[in-house]
């Protein structure tokens, strides 16, 4: 059935000390729980919210719908596109309908989205790993976004960086002065509540979960591989009775 297409793997790779988002949650941890003459048999300790991972409407308490309970056909696997607007955003800075519609590249109605930053190029274990630039300083969406997700009644989205909201639209507001400081100087606000009132606090999950449009963070892989055409997307989260998984993701082009 895959004759003619290629398929391409956007999962970022999870090692012992992969971090989770660094809001207090646990990094990877990967031990040898138990090492034989002939064999390892070994055990992972993680959040949910490390490596490539699948948000659900359970994360935001949007609907009573564990990850275990989200259907593969109709939902998780299906048409979309990988969207690269690397060249129009930078740190701190904003994207939306107008970035994404710029590059000229067809999006669907249903489509499963995926936005391509660059910023996977920061993760942990990457060549330019910036564990404060991938996971505070990535672009992300103001409210005006949520509105056309939901006319576009887009599947699900997905983001290489550390979420799907932008990251001072987090619970990483706060955390580092020197971050809000240069965010407040690049956007010439004196604080970044002027642009990210507490109302709109994680706006992609507080204002899409409820409408059944979650999400995949920290996409990589090879994700510069399949950008700007028409794909076949598939997501494969553990079947978790969580709110949230590691999945690993898959793109089919054809060729």
């Amino acid at each position: 059935m895959f004759d003619g297409w290629e398929m391409y793997d956007l999962t970022m790779t999870v090692r012992h000390n992969t971090p989770a988002f660094p809001i207090g949650l646990q990094n990877v941890r990967i031990y040898h729980e138990r090492e034989a003459a002939e064999y390892f048999a070994d055990r992972i300790e993680m959040s949910c919210h490390s490596g490539t991972h699948l948000d659900g409407p359970l994360h935001f308490k949007a609907k009573r719908k564990t990850i275990s309970q989200l259907p593969l056909s109709g939902k998780l696997v299906g048409p979309g596109v990988v969207v690269d607007i690397s060249d129009q955003v930078g740190d701190y800075d904003f994207y939306g309908e107008k970035e994404l519609l710029k590059t000229g590249v067809e999006i669907r109605e249903g489509d499963i989205l995926f936005i391509h930053t660059g910023y996977h190029h920061y993760a942990s274990g990457e060549r330019e790993a910036d564990e404060i630039k991938y996971f505070y300083k990535h672009p992300g969406p103001l409210m005006g976004f949520t509105k056309w997700v939901k006319k576009m009644r887009i599947n699900y989205l997905g983001i290489d960086g550390g979420s799907q909201d932008h990251p001072l639209n987090t619970g990483l507001q706060g955390r580092l002065p020197a971050i809000d400081k240069e965010f407040c100087e690049k956007h010439s606000v004196k604080k970044v509540s002027d642009i990210f009132p507490r109302k709109h606090w994680q706006l992609m999950h507080r204002e899409l979960f409820k409408h059944g449009i979650i999400h995949v963070e920290n996409l990589g892989g090879e994700i510069d591989k399949v950008l700007n055409e028409r794909a076949m997307i598939g997501c494969f989260p553990l079947k978790l009775v969580s709110e949230s998984a590691p999945c690993r993701v898959v793109v089919w082009l054809k060729r």
